[in-house]
């Protein structure tokens, strides 16, 4: 029997139910944008943005009670250029992603990072600060980006 081999890009529609603690993060974000992580009531870490479970002392984020609210401000702590784009991405390449570390956070954000000039993107460490949509939907790209306070 012969085989044949196809080469094609595949594009499917889907939602995405977020549950109720990225739901809790995300509607947050939306109708007063702000930023609020679940407190651990085991290891006291604030998360955001949340997962289910604490990692560290693995109890259900989801029972938890004491939400508090971060800054949207925080430190770059690294970072890198994207060069190649990617179907349905916010925005075309170049563009650089970095990791911010929220004041009141215990975690780290992934997030775009606006670029000014080469000196910003060869050192981690500066202050940066949240550029909110106008118009919020719900979703982490309700934060444009993160640029330098």
């Amino acid at each position: 029997m012969e085989k044949t081999i196809v080469h094609k890009n595949f594009e499917l529609a889907y939602r995405w139910y977020s549950g109720p603690v990225i739901g809790r993060f995300l509607g947050e974000m939306k109708t007063n944008q702000r930023l609020i992580g679940p407190k651990c009531s085991g290891c006291g870490m604030v998360f955001v943005p949340p997962p289910d479970v604490c990692p560290k002392c693995f109890l259900d984020l989801k029972d938890c009670k004491d939400w508090v609210e971060v800054k949207d401000t925080g430190i770059l702590t690294a970072h890198t250029m994207v060069y190649v784009s990617f179907p349905n991405r916010p925005v075309e390449a170049p563009y650089a992603v970095g990791l911010i570390k929220l004041d009141g956070a215990d975690t780290q954000l992934v997030h775009l990072v606006k670029v000014k000039g080469d000196a910003y993107l060869q050192k981690s460490g500066v202050r940066v600060k949240a550029c909110w949509k106008k118009e919020r939907e719900g979703s982490i790209l309700d934060i444009l980006y993160f640029e330098e306070e």
